[in-house]
Formats: structure tokens, sequence, C-alpha cells
């Protein structure tokens, strides 16, 4: 079973309004890695974390292992960064993914690094 996170555990801080960024900080976000905390892959609630994370495939085409990390402080976007630890069977080691998922309406399409992605189901 997968862990899903909770509103309970953010900061009570933490804004669930994403900033708009400038346009120098939209290239800053765009040239950092997808899924790392300087370009986390954008999102809505949980569910828009659990959807993306069952649609990355490892090389071997089987979907990876994923585990909730929690919260990991603020990101780019000011709003509250998640970080799931994501793992292909037979490494050793896995990826960190970082979430922001403050992103009403936004589904991600593109695979972090290392992944290929399913495209999602049309509503």
């Amino acid at each position: 079973m997968v862990p899903v996170p909770f509103a309970s555990d953010l900061p009570p801080d933490s804004r669930l309004v994403p900033k708009k960024l400038t346009e120098a900080e939209r290239r800053a976000v765009e040239r950092a890695p997808l899924g790392s905390r300087d370009n986390p892959v954008r999102c809505f609630t949980p569910a828009g974390e659990l959807g993306y994370l069952r649609r990355l495939r490892c090389a071997s085409g089987a979907p990876p292992s994923y585990e909730r990390v929690g919260y990991d402080g603020i990101g780019p976007y000011g709003t509250a960064l998640d970080a799931f630890r994501v793992a292909c069977a037979g490494r050793c080691t896995g990826w960190v993914v970082f979430f922001d998922m403050a992103h009403e309406g936004y589904v991600e399409k593109r695979p972090v690094p290392g992944f290929s992605i399913v495209p999602p189901r049309s509503s």
C-alpha cells in the first residue's frame, strides 16, 4: 500500500495558491530537471501526485514502486513540496521526486528523467 499525503502534514503557513513566476524565474525552473526541488512535478492534490506516479514507467516498461517521504519545504512557486522515493525493480537505489500539488487543473505530461510516462486518461 502506498502512503497518501494528508493536508495535516503541511505546515500551517503553506499556501495552496502558487505564485505567478516572473519570466526569469520561469526560465530558471525549466532549466532544472523535472521532479527536482527546483522544478517539481506540478499537479493538484494528493490524487494528482498518485495519478502521476501511477503513469510513470521504468526502462523495462514496468511501473516503479514509490513511497511518500513527506513534506519537504517550500518550492519555487511559494507552495509546499511533497517528496516521494521512486524505484525500479532490480535497482539498489531510487530517485526522490518532488511534487507541488497546488496547481489546480494542471496535469504533467512529461516524465521525470530516467522514466517514460503513460499519457493521462482524457476525462
